[in-house]
């Protein structure tokens, strides 16, 4: 299965309190997104990968964040695998296994189906194109939609 990218660019803005959120107050930046892209040269932006497990979403991640830098970009890759490890190191990583095992009902990848954004702003044929043809199709894409 490819990867499937999905990217967004946000500007920072009022923003409304989340429905019922009275006890949520939302924080705001003191640095604009404007005058943060005018001292980077870039806008910002996060870019999510979709995709089923094996189909090189982090290799294409990581390789990613290394041209970006090299660019002299800002980037920072914040992996799945990375995050359960740091932030979310207590909850138990073996969900293929115990969902094999069937212990864990309704899987994607396993007993569920991937369910592939409807409309990607790009979609890598990573099955078809190599590590660096993919790559180099992120990075154009990623470059043309933040460069200011």
């Amino acid at each position: 299965m490819p990867a499937t990218i999905r990217s967004s660019r946000s500007v920072i803005a009022d923003i409304p309190p989340p429905p019922g959120g009275a006890d949520t107050v939302p924080v705001h930046h003191q640095v604009a997104a404007a005058d943060r892209a005018k001292r980077t040269g870039h806008a910002g932006a996060v870019v999510w990968l979709t995709g089923l497990p094996g189909s090189g979403k982090s290799t294409l991640a990581m390789a990613l964040e290394r041209r970006l830098t090299d660019l002299g970009w800002q980037a920072y890759t914040l992996d799945g695998d990375n995050v359960r490890r740091g932030l979310n190191a207590d909850l138990p990583k073996g969900h293929y296994k115990r969902a094999r095992a069937g212990l864990l009902r309704d899987f994607t990848g396993v007993d569920a189906p991937y369910e592939a954004p409807e409309q990607p702003d790009i979609a890598v044929d990573t099955e078809t194109q190599d590590v660096e043809r993919s790559v180099a199709q992120l990075l154009e894409f990623v470059v043309a939609r933040c460069r200011i």
